[in-house]
């Protein structure tokens, strides 16, 4: 049976077995699968996936691409999408193509200090699967007004590295290191670019 989290962002599936036992019933099996986040399903994170990839915007097809491996086997040992098998070759294909063209950490060379791009990936926040831009920087992270204007070179620097994305998105999220970012003392800076999204036709 599905259900809801609170925030109404997840939708989970449980499956559960029974049997009696001198006629008292127990609970012999019970598993919970996702069905949805954000209000969409694997088959909708596919088509979007596949959408982006025929427009040639190939980040938004993997970020897309990396819902559905969340979704689409909601329960493997006991179900998942009659469609699993050509959802699980796009899902490899566009990792395969991932890997052949980029290779991170990668310099930001038009933005000055020439930051390094880590990584780019699809965050929850309040109900909202948004993506997010994490680099690091040489700049002060203390100084919030240079780091704002940095953030804008880099998003400028990262429109021009993955055609359609920054297009393609009405809010992108960018973390600021100011260090190794795996260390727990690291300081960063999170900041939203916000505009209107185009279209994808």
């Amino acid at each position: 049976s599905p259900f809801q989290t609170g925030d109404g962002n997840l939708m989970l599936w449980a499956t559960t077995f029974g049997s009696a036992e001198g006629g008292t019933w127990k609970l012999d099996f019970l598993r919970y699968g996702m069905l949805r986040v954000a209000g969409k399903d694997a088959m909708q994170y596919y088509g979007q996936s596949i959408d982006h990839l025929l427009a040639g915007h190939l980040i938004d097809a993997a970020l897309q691409a990396d819902m559905l491996a969340v979704l689409y086997q909601p329960i493997p040992e006991l179900w998942r999408y009659r469609a699993h098998l050509p959802m699980e070759q796009h899902i490899q294909k566009i990792r395969d193509t991932i890997d052949q063209l980029y290779t991170l950490p990668v310099s930001l060379e038009t933005v000055p200090n020439q930051p390094q791009l880590l990584a780019v990936y699809l965050d929850n926040v309040r109900g909202q699967v948004l993506p997010f831009v994490r680099y690091q920087t040489t700049t002060a992270i203390e100084q919030t007004a240079l780091i704002r204007t940095e953030i804008a070179r880099v998003h400028e620097a990262v429109g021009e590295l993955f055609p359609g994305f920054v297009e393609n998105n009405a809010k992108i999220g960018y973390v600021a290191y100011g260090g190794n970012p795996e260390a727990a003392d690291t300081p960063y800076h999170l900041y939203f670019m916000e505009q209107e999204a185009a279209p994808l036709e």
